[in-house]
C-alpha cells in the first residue's frame, strides 16, 4: 500500500518509530476497526498516529499527547485492557473517552 498524506507515504518507517497521519477520507466503523487493528498486528514496534479522533487515540496509543488550540499539551497513559478494537470492550473504555472528549471541548473554549 502507497498511499501518500501530505507528502509522508502511509506507514513510513524511521529507524526508530513510524508515523501515520490520520486519513483525510471517512471510512465506515467497521472498515475503521479493521485497519487500526491490522496497523496495530503489522507495526511491530512503536509508531506515532496523528489524529483528531479521541476514540481512535484511546484504541491505538499506550501514550497519548493531547493537544488544544491554546498549544497547551498533557500526556494521557490510558490504561485500558486488551489490544486494538478489544480496548472497546473494557468497561472504562467509553468513560475515559467522555472524559478526554470533554477536556478538549473545555480547552478549546
Amino acid at each position: 500500500m502507497d498511499h501518500r498524506i501530505r507528502g509522508v507515504p502511509f506507514g513510513s518507517r524511521s529507524p526508530q518509530y513510524g508515523v501515520l497521519f490520520a486519513c483525510r477520507f471517512t471510512l465506515d466503523p467497521l472498515s475503521r476497526e479493521r485497519m487500526q487493528d491490522e496497523l496495530l498486528r503489522q507495526a511491530g514496534g512503536a509508531f506515532i498516529v496523528v489524529t483528531h479522533s479521541v476514540e481512535e487515540a484511546l484504541v491505538l496509543g499506550d501514550r497519548i499527547l493531547l493537544m488544544a488550540s491554546d498549544r497547551s499539551m498533557r500526556t494521557i497513559t490510558p490504561r485500558l485492557s486488551g489490544v486494538g478494537g478489544g480496548r472497546r470492550r473494557d468497561p472504562a473504555f467509553y468513560t475515559r473517552l467522555a472524559t478526554l472528549s470533554d477536556d478538549l471541548r473545555a480547552a478549546a473554549m
